[in-house]
């Protein structure tokens, strides 16, 4: 699967379709932004506000995505990297559409994540794949950036008009938009021609590269990431609601923090590529970690707005430099990128599935939910070992 060959890939055709995939990015994050917060309080609620079987519902997505990635990348070998992408979106829509329906049909709750399993098999291994092939090193940190920024700008404002609209009209109009908005944000990615990648790894030598001794660092700094942003995406948002906040008050919280991490962002992009990015992983790591405990001690809604923006900002500035090594450690595998990027599929999510069912342990033996902010602390430090492959 060659990469960054010039006879192939002209400067004209890699700059258009990056715009193309980063346009399509900003219409599909501004249609989760619009629900994304809203998804685990919502089956939060549907459960009883009991917070086992809604970790238990997350932990089997991501472990079963985690799992099988492998066959995700074998199908996009298949059809083609736009194809894949444009054929996750009709899963995503039913699972989406599962949600709403579950008031009235419980026993989908046995369906839909069936539906986001098959969605994410076929999106995130073609859009890692993507963006490691026409993305240049020299500037790979600015355009990680561009990337961030851009998504932060499309979702910065999408929480707030989702609380607003969940306020005003409810879930049904909501879910209606996200589903309009899904829909869009394929055909952009078709202005150009359809390209495919040889994925070659079995299954099994996906999986023996995670027992290999030389590649323990790289395998915690992945599990790491998953762990933090699993808890990040999960837990926070039901510590929100336990607050006592409404829809509208969580929307504008998000949209401000976010919107406060996109300014942050480019800047720390352009710095990723001219400063030494282990250091400005260093940095953000341990603000990162930081963050996380001051969440620990949050109890009003002005305190959860502070400590989210800050979060947002030490966020990028390790997020970022994490991005461009990985990404960096991708191109350099040349024909064998997508199975690096396979690798680090399978062990970011079952770094949540496993901390899910991790935290279910703990708060049935009587841990809080800011408990798990105090996990979320250490493994932000342990990201840092992206920085040494091995």
């Amino acid at each position: 699967m060659p990469f960054h060959q010039p006879q192939f890939y002209l400067q004209y055709f890699l700059k258009r379709e990056r715009t193309e995939l980063y346009l399509s990015v900003a219409l599909r994050n501004f249609a989760l932004g619009l629900i994304l917060i809203f998804e685990p309080i919502y089956l939060f609620l549907f459960f009883k506000s009991s917070l086992i079987p809604t970790l238990f519902f997350f932990a089997f997505i991501y472990g079963a995505y985690g799992l099988l990635s492998p066959f995700g990348a074998k199908i996009m070998s298949k059809i083609g990297l736009k194809h894949a992408i444009f054929l996750s979106i009709p899963f995503l829509f039913g699972y989406y559409l599962f949600l709403y329906l579950l008031p009235s049909f419980p026993s989908l709750i046995f369906l839909a994540p069936v539906l986001k399993i098959i969605s994410m098999l076929l999106y995130w291994p073609a859009f890692h794949t993507d963006f490691v092939r026409f993305s240049e090193k020299a500037h790979r940190g600015l355009q990680v950036g561009k990337l961030q920024i851009l998504s932060l700008a499309s979702t910065g404002i999408a929480p707030f008009i989702g609380g607003f609209i969940l306020n005003q009209f409810g879930y049904l109009p909501l879910f209606s938009l996200v589903l309009v908005i899904l829909f869009l944000s394929v055909f952009p990615l078709f202005l150009s021609k359809e390209v495919h990648e040889t994925y070659t790894d079995s299954y099994q030598k996906a999986f023996l590269k995670i027992f290999k001794r030389k590649n323990q660092r790289l395998n915690l700094a992945f599990l790491s990431l998953g762990a933090e942003v699993g808890i990040n995406f999960l837990i926070w948002p039901i510590f929100m609601k336990t607050l006592n906040l409404s829809y509208q008050e969580m929307g504008s919280l998000t949209t401000g923090s976010l919107i406060i991490g996109a300014l942050f962002t480019l800047y720390i992009g352009y710095l990723s590529d001219k400063l030494n990015s282990k250091i400005l992983l260093y940095l953000g790591a341990i603000l990162r970690s930081f963050a996380w405990v001051l969440k620990s001690f949050v109890s009003n809604s002005f305190e959860a707005f502070l400590t989210q923006s800050f979060y947002r900002m030490t966020q990028k500035t390790a997020g970022i430099p994490y991005m461009k090594i990985f990404y960096d450690q991708a191109s350099l595998k040349g024909a064998e990128a997508d199975e690096f990027i396979i690798w680090r599929e399978i062990l970011h999510n079952l770094g949540r599935a496993l901390t899910f069912l991790l935290l279910i342990l703990l708060f049935k033996a009587g841990f809080n939910l800011s408990f798990s902010f105090i996990l979320a602390a250490f493994f932000a430090l342990l990201i840092v070992f992206v920085a040494y492959p091995g």
